[in-house]
């Protein structure tokens, strides 16, 4: 780069398993080690009956806004919602360098 610094990119893909109920937050660890930053991150979330939505999702239904949104730490993916998901699974995408 301008600075005369490389970083190799990585990309991770972590199965979350079952998304939060209400209310509750769920940690996954992502197991990255000697972390310099993170450039972009995103995920998945699906059901048994094949319905799907992007990780961060928010709609607006009956009145009510349905969200689920995550973050991570340095110990993890951090999920929660303020709605039952937990009948969906997800993945989260983690794009960082060292």
């Amino acid at each position: 780069d301008e600075h005369g610094v490389t970083h190799k990119r990585y990309v991770k893909i972590v199965d979350c398993g079952a998304m939060p109920n209400t209310g509750t937050t769920k940690q996954v660890p992502h197991e990255i080690t000697n972390l310099t930053g993170f450039i972009n991150m995103h995920g998945i979330i699906f059901d048994a009956q094949g319905n799907t939505a992007p990780l961060p999702y928010t709609i607006y239904l009956n009145s009510n806004i349905q969200a689920l949104g995550f973050w991570i730490s340095s110990d993890g993916i951090n999920i929660t919602g303020n709605f039952d998901y937990t009948s969906f699974n997800g993945y989260v995408t983690l794009e960082y360098y060292k």
